[in-house]
Order: structure tokens, then sequence, then C-alpha cells
């Protein structure tokens, strides 16, 4: 809503294949599993199989996995996945943050990836549709499976880069707290976690009850409490710095924002000069404002869950099963203080002007009226109210720094029941009901209407009073530099801003499961009979969006914008089925050869559409699995995409039409001057430039259409049986993304617009659009203001949301698994244990996309900054080994490497800018026993590349214009440092 943009161990290997808990026995190693027979669901299909893999590559994570980790939370669990891009709200967002945390598969936004509970959606969090992962404590859970490519055939919309199914424990027995507590090697930054478990089967042993409650409270990291985020670095080669500064890092100055403290005028009467303690305006020096300290690398949070899974089975044909969740999040996010960078005016009588500030922003001949007129009817100002009008720019120190503070109350309930036919057919019907109550308070923000109001002042010097004095006007002081502005007057126009906000998901569906071998139905060759499964499904979300009266007013406030009210629903009808269909099994170069399929039609608003899967595993010798799969899956918009107002933006960009452009081309004069740049004089000059944060208004589209992904993916599955205990997985993904929605980039919207190579003619479209013409140059999405800037809420950018061009990324995942027994290497005799060697990477081939349908393609592959975001390295990889003692000891090392990414300005732009030209690789090692973790320092890097921290822990440095914040990408890279882990686990 609120848009201020700016593994494995010996149990549950990370097979890119289906290992499940029923088809990996715990208590058996990873190659003993095709022993098993029983047949299990995985997800991505609703037919249960023998086995523990599928046409489609899933990945697993258990219960070792997360004990291994020292994991407190789901999020922490996912994070260091290689095929989780961090791109969206987790522990480290500080900016744009609402206190959850989400996942996003294959750097596809994390509003493509469908998060499930047993199979089942869970509820979302707000109008973008965003699931909460941390509703569900990590010690409830019994696995996590994530499926990496489309569902939407077995799940619905919203699977297109993937599915992450929490799978709970459902038959516990028994009571278990788990307590941990981590602790950075600073005073910092600890987070405490406690969860217990309480369960019991019933007498008869049909049904069981479990039931749990977790806390966690995670404490604040400043950056100002790590040497990386002590200033706002700037990089001399975007005209940055000064040119006499301290190096920092390399080559760095400490800049920041040109919002100081101080005050400074930088367009209308006065342009160019800033305020002094002296009451006497001077030449701006270009100096800027430290922003860094107060901001957080680690945002604060408190949790509380709870909740009970139970099930009980009456007989063959009715099994009913129920699951609560309950959980309160708060989250507490904040930046600095208010920058003030608005029009506003001042009257010639005011008191506490000096006469030499009063001659600057009243010049002879000047004027606040057309054609250089005051108010008088003269071109000298002689009357006490004539107004000069000017853009002040100014952080507002006075009112302390701003703070979002979240509160997310969510609710779920799920019924249903499931249980056989007649023979070979099972039925499984479900309905739920899932509601999140959001509550938002501002604090730190300042009024805009109030501080015009306390601009406006008569009386004599020594008592100045507002013209205006309702509600207690006290005068604002910016006429005397920093601090000049009272403790009263920052009183008078500081507010605090309120908002709730309901969302509210009902669900229900059933299914029929057929296996049709019970009837002689199977292929000639095989001896497995043809699996079937068809049903329904009925879904609707809804959301409504409460703000206070100055949230909702544009121009209100001054540090977080507008966010109107707002309301919508959308809703869906589906109808489904599935096959699978075993052809060969046990015939030479055919162990197994399986084809599945899949169909989703789906009813929505705009119409029907569909959505489809065809997949197809072959084993032709024990050793050897190929598996491939075609998916098509279908987005519906969410409410935020359909009936969003235009909220207020600050996105990171540069105008082309001003002195320091990023963009590698030159707009002409007559288009600049076409788009709204008032005059000649103001083309190409410094007050253009938005300083590194532009304006936009975010605007909803009930036009959009449902977006579709194609997936296609090929693997290979190796478990050599002359080599015990090895698995090896590589599967190659190719995931597009048609009529994508999403807002169009700032950057994006300039080169549409200004660029020679999308608009020859430099010329902007007339009302009918016609071919000589431009339309991303017209009102539609450029408005500047009188001055203008594209960095006011008068003068902006409309990023509206559309069925834009495509997204696309193509890669390879590899897992590498190897699981013996320590007696095969002699080493301590028969006793000592087992031992995991796991390897889990992806090479990120191609990631793109195409702002347009008519667009150039723009490639991400291996880059980073304010077109593709987060780095998408080529390459990352953790590798794991992992000794399990028989002593009840286990001890495991973790390595988690990634590989560079190059500045998408120097690649894109062709901009100069050595310092941030790439961000460097980052290497991670974590030893843990039980109790303990330590974070090593990584090793030191080449000189060529960015430098990083000499302190306890090196993360990558780059300028903070080009980053997420601190400098550097902390949902990426680990900006807190080395921590220490202790836990403990009781169980009775």
């Amino acid at each position: 809503m609120f848009q201020i943009q700016s593994k494995s161990g010996l149990k549950t290997a990370l097979l890119l294949g289906a290992a499940t808990a029923t088809a990996l026995s715990v208590s058996a190693p990873a190659w003993a599993a095709d022993a098993v027979t029983e047949t299990v669901i995985v997800t991505g299909s609703r037919i249960p199989q023998t086995g523990i893999y599928s046409s489609s590559p899933v990945q697993s994570i258990g219960q070792d996995d997360i004990k291994l980790k020292g994991a407190s939370s789901v999020e922490n669990i996912l994070r260091e996945l290689p095929s989780v891009f961090n791109d969206g709200d987790n522990s480290a967002t500080n900016n744009a943050s609402s206190g959850l945390a989400t996942i996003d598969l294959h750097a596809l936004t994390p509003a493509r990836t469908l998060v499930l509970v047993d199979g089942k959606r869970l509820e979302p969090a707000d109008f973008l549709g965003q699931v909460d992962l941390n509703q569900i404590p990590a010690a409830m859970i019994d696995r996590i499976e994530v499926l990496t490519g489309g569902a939407s055939s077995v799940y619905g919309a919203d699977a297109v880069a993937g599915v992450v199914n929490l799978i709970l424990r459902k038959d516990f027995e028994g009571v278990l707290v788990d307590a941990s507590i981590t602790q950075p090697n600073h005073s910092d930054g600890t987070i405490s976690t406690i969860d217990g478990i309480i369960g019991a089967n019933t007498g008869d042993g049909k049904g069981n009850v479990t039931i749990y409650a977790g806390y966690q409270n995670r404490q604040t990291t400043f950056q100002g409490n790590r040497a990386s985020g002590e200033f706002a670095l700037a990089s001399p080669d975007f005209n940055g710095c000064p040119a006499v500064f301290t190096p920092h890092f390399g080559g760095f100055c400490a800049g920041g924002s040109l919002g100081a403290p101080m005050g400074r005028i930088t367009a209308g009467n006065g342009a160019g000069f800033m305020f002094t303690n002296s009451r006497t305006l001077v030449t701006d020096d270009g100096s800027s404002y430290n922003f860094a300290p107060i901001n957080f690398y680690q945002t604060p949070n408190t949790r509380w869950d709870f909740g009970a899974v139970g099930h009980y089975e009456v007989n063959n044909h009715l099994d009913v099963y129920s699951r609560l969740t309950f959980s309160d999040n708060s989250a507490v996010s904040q930046l600095a203080e208010v920058p003030i960078n608005q029009n506003f005016t001042v009257n010639f009588g005011n008191p506490l002007m000096s006469p030499q500030e009063r001659a600057i922003l009243f010049p002879v001949g000047g004027g606040s009226g057309a054609g250089g007129i005051y108010e008088n009817g003269t071109t000298t100002a002689v009357d006490p109210n004539d107004t000069s009008t000017f853009r002040l720019r100014r952080r507002q120190v006075e009112n302390g720094p701003r703070a979002t503070h979240d509160d997310h109350q969510a609710f779920q309930i799920v019924v249903g029941a499931k249980g056989e036919l007649f023979e070979g057919w099972t039925y499984d019907v479900s309905a739920q009901y899932g509601r999140t109550f959001w509550g938002r308070v501002l604090t730190g923000d300042a009024n805009g209407t109030k501080f015009q109001q306390a601009l406006l002042v008569e009386g004599p010097p020594g008592a100045p009073t507002c013209i205006d004095t309702s509600n207690g006007c006290v005068p604002a002081d910016i006429f005397n530099g920093p601090g000049g502005i009272s403790a009263a007057s920052a009183a008078f126009f500081g507010t605090q801003l309120l908002a709730i906000g309901i969302t509210q998901q009902y669900d229900a569906q059933g299914s029929i499961t057929g296996d049709l071998g019970v009837y002689g139905i199977r292929s000639p060759w095989a001896t497995t009979g043809v699996g079937i499964n068809f049903g329904g499904e009925w879904r609707r979300e809804q959301s409504t969006f409460t703000p206070d009266a100055c949230l909702a007013a544009p121009g209100c406030s001054l540090g977080f914008g507008n966010s109107p009210a707002q309301a919508g629903s959308y809703g869906a009808q589906e109808g489904f089925a599935e096959l699978k269909l075993p052809i060969v099994e046990g015939a030479y170069l055919a162990q197994q050869l399986e084809l599945d399929a899949g169909f989703r039609y789906s009813q929505y608003a705009p119409g029907g559409f569909v959505s489809f899967k065809f997949g197809g595993l072959w084993q032709p010798v024990d050793d050897v699995r190929f598996r491939t799969s075609f998916v098509r899956a279908v987005r519906e918009p969410n409410v935020q995409n359909l009936f969003s107002p235009p909220q207020n933006s600050a996105p990171s960009g540069s105008d082309p039409c001003g002195a320091n452009s990023l963009h590698n081309y030159v707009p002409t004069a007559a288009l600049c001057l076409a788009t709204g740049v008032p005059n000649l004089g103001a083309v190409g000059s410094n007050a253009l430039d938005c300083g590194g944060q532009c304006s936009s208004y975010i605007k909803g589209n009930p036009l959009l259409a449902p977006e579709t992904g194609d997936t296609f993916s090929v693997g290979l599955v190796v478990t050599p049986t002359f080599f015990s205990g090895f698995t090896a997985t590589v599967d190659y993904y190719d995931i597009t993304v048609r009529q994508a929605i999403a807002i169009l980039p700032f950057d994006t919207i300039m080169d549409l617009c200004y660029d020679p190579a999308n608009n020859p003619t430099q010329t902007v479209a007339g009302a009918a659009h016609d071919s000589q013409g431009n339309s991303f140059c017209g009102p539609t999405y450029i408005n500047r203001d009188n001055f203008g800037t594209l960095s006011s809420q008068n003068g902006f950018a409309n990023q509206l949301y559309g069925n834009i061009g495509a997204l696309k990324t193509r890669g390879i995942d590899l897992v590498l698994d190897y699981t013996n027994d320590l007696s095969v290497f002699d080493i301590f005799g028969n006793d000592a244990g087992t031992f995991d060697l796991n390897l889990a990477g992806t090479y990120l081939m191609k990631s793109a996309f195409r702002p347009t349908p008519d667009a150039a393609e723009i490639v991400c592959t291996g880059q980073f900054g304010t077109l593709c975001g987060a780095p998408a390295m080529r390459w990352r990889h953790n590798f794991r080994a992992t000794w399990y003692t028989n002593w009840d000891v286990s001890v495991s090392l973790n390595w988690r490497y990634l590989n560079l990414a190059r500045f998408d300005n120097v690649v894109q732009l062709g901009a100069v800018d050595p310092l941030d030209a790439e961000s460097p690789r980052s290497t991670t090692s974590t030893c843990r026993a039980p109790g303990t973790s330590r974070t090593p320092r990584a090793p030191r890097r080449h000189p060529e590349h960015l430098r990083q921290e000499a302190a306890d822990r090196r993360r990558p440095q780059l300028s903070g214009a080009n980053v997420d914040c601190g400098n550097t990408f902390p949902g990426t890279y680990d900006a807190i440092g080395r921590t220490f882990f202790l836990g403990l686990s009781v169980k009775s």
C-alpha cells in the first residue's frame, strides 16, 4: 500500500525430486528410498504415486535441515535456497517493508509464488496477495516442499514461478519445547524464540490433536552500528562526492541526501541558495545529510503464533480433519526524518526573514504571479501579504525519524473430510476461511497543509504569529538554518497517521481420485493402473483499506505520501482434472516410462482461461531417470493491481532532461520543453535533477487481464548402483511470463519517452496517439510541475499497473548428495555414525523483462540496480557437510557462495562507475554443533572488486543510491555479521 521505493542431511536430502517423509524414511539413508512402495502425495499433483521422483522438480527440506540451519523462522529456512531471490519483504527489508516475510522463486517476484499449508492456500496478508511465511513456527513444520515452475493446473492462480508447501506435523504425541537465541557478535540484533507443541493420539489410534504455540522477539540492528552502514556512501563518478573528500572502502565518499537540515531552495525564487544559522542565504555548496545510521539492517519484530491440527478416521469412508492458525505479527521499520521537497509560498512581511533573505526571495522585477507580477499588481513587493513561491528541500530533523508500525493479525480455519468412496475411488472435500487485520501507525511525519500555514507569518520580529492562527498555529522558522524550527512549531505541523486494512479469503474445493488399475485399466506393459483426479474449486478474495483523512489527502503527508481508501474483490470458479499414465514398467531400457497431464478451466471476471500441464518420466535403467514437463500457468490480477487509487511513491531514477542524467542518450531540448520543462535555460540544468529520488504515482487498472506463464523443464536423476549413497539431479528450466502484470519502472518510462531509439521523432503523441508521436511522453505517464521537475507531488510520473511485455528466466538447478556410513572409510570403527555431503546450486542462464510488447528486451542476467533490482547472480550454491554421530551429537558445516553481479547502469545505460561496476563474489561459511553457530569472515577479494567492510564480517559495498539499503542488498548478503546460535530442545 505505501510505495516508498527507494542441504541437506542424511534424512532430508535437497533432492529436486519429491522426497517426502513417507517415501524417504527418516531412519533410512536416501539411497534406500526406492525400496518403499507406499503411495504418497507429492506437491504438484493430487494423485498418489510410488517412489520419490516426479516429472516436475521439487525440493524438500525436513526437520533435520531446519535444526542444522539454526533457523528460527520459515523465512530463514528458505532464504538460503539457491532458487530463492531476495526481492521480497523480509527481516532485512527496511524501506517499503510491511513487516511480512515473503519468498521470490527464480526472481519472478513473490506475487507469482503460491504458498500452501498441507496443500491448502494460506490466507493473504494484504492487497497485494502477499502471504506471510512466518505465520507457522519452524518447530511445527514436518517438512517444506518447494516446486520450482508453474503449477496452476493443480492449485490455481499465483503458482507461476512455483509453490511453497508447508507440511505440518499431524501425528505428534507428547510435549516438545524448543527454545533458541541468536546473537550477533555485537550487542544488538538478538533473536529469541520459544515454541511449544502438545500432541495426543486417541485411544483407538484413529485420530490425533496437535496444539502449538510460539513466540519470537527480534531486536533492532541499526545501520549505524556496522561500519558498512555508518554512512550513506556515494560514488564520485555519479557526481555524488565533493572535489576533496576522505575515501571510504576504497573510493566512496560519505554522501547522503540533498534534503539536509539547513534547507535549500532548488527551484523558483532563490533557487541555488541554502539557509544558514545567521539568517543568511548563501550559495548552495552541495552538502548532504547522512540519513543512513538511523535506518535498520534488521527490523524489530514481535510475533505470537497459536494453532492446532486434528484428524479422526471414523471409518474408511470418513476421515475428518481441520486446521486452525492464528498469528499476531508486530514489526517496525524506520527511515530518516521527513525529506521535504515541495513547493511552498512565503509572504513578504514575514518577520522571521532577514532583509538579505527577503531580497533574494522577492527579487526586484520578479513576482509570484503570472508574468512576474505580485499580488498588488506591480513588479515590486510592497504589501506584507505578497507571496513568493519556491521549492524547499529540507530534512525535518525536528520531528524525529519516520517510523512505520505494522501489526498483522491473521486467522485461518480449514475443515475437510476425505476417505474411500468405493474400491479404487477416494474423495477429499474442504472449506476454509481466512482473515487478516492489518493496522498501521506512521509516526514522525509532517502535515504539508499545516507546514504551509506556518510559513505565512506576521507581527513584529520579537512576537511573530501565523496569519491564520487556527489549530494553534506556531510559525515555522526555516530562515535560521538547521534547528531553526522550534519544538512548538514542529509539534504543530507534526502528525501521526493511521490506517487499517482487512483482507478475507473464502475457498471451497473438492476432488475425486481414482485408481483405474482396480478395474484392469492399465497399459499392457505396466502393472500400475491409470490414475485420475478431477474436481472443482470456488474462491473469493476481498480487501478494504481505510486511511485517516491526512493519509488519504494529496499533499497532507510530506513524509509518506498519500494512500487513498480502496476496496475491491475478485473471485474464481474453476474445474480441474489430472491424469497419470504408467506406460511401461520393468522392461529392457524402460524400467519405468510414465506420462502425466493436468488441465484447469478458470472463470474470472474478464472471462475463461485455461492452464495445463504435460509431463513424462523415463527410467531406462536403475541408475538413471529422465524427466520433463511443460506447464501453462495463469495468474489473475489481485485487488491492488485492479483497484488501487493513485498512491505517491519515491522511486530511484534520474531525469533525462536534467544535468546529471544516468541515461546513455540525450533527448532533444524540444522534447523536454514539450513534456513540461518551462524554458530552454532549464533543459540540462541541475534544477531538474531528482537527486536519486524522483516522484511517481502508482495506479491500479480494472481492465487488467490475467497473465500467462509457460514453464519448460527437463531433468536428469542419477542414483548409481555402483556408487552407493550418491544421488545427482540436474534440471533445466525455462519460464516465460506473457502479459505480465507489473508497474513500469520509473527509468523505463523515461527511456520509452526520451530515448531516440524508442522515440525517433522526439515528439509527443496527440490525443489520437498518432504514429509520429510517443504516447509515453504524454500526461498519462509524465507530468512535470511548474518548475519542470519530476520530484514533487505536482511533478511526477504515473507508474500504471498493466499487462506489460514479458518476464523470462532460464537456468539449471543442480543437487549432488552423497550419504554413507563412516565405517566404509574405517574411521572410528563401526560406531562412528554417518555423514552427508550435499551441494545445491543454481546457474542462471538468463533473467530478462520486456517493459512493453514492442520494447527491446532488458537482460538482467548477472546484474543489479535501478532497473534489475537485487543481484541476479549467474551462479549461487550451498554446500553442506554433516556428521551424524551415534552419540546424539551432529556437526554440520555449510558454505554459501554467490557469484558477482554487475551494476545495470554500467551494462544497460553505459554509465561509468568503476566503484559500483560490480557487486563482488560473496562466500559465507557456518559451522554448527548442538547449541552453537558461527559465521567466520569471508576471505579477501581481489583489489579490483569493491572493498568490503574490514571488520568482523565483510560484505559487498556499493553506493547507496543503487542498492536496497545500507550500501548493500541486506536481503541477499549478510549485513549483520558473525552470529552465535544456542538452542535447546526438550521432548517428553
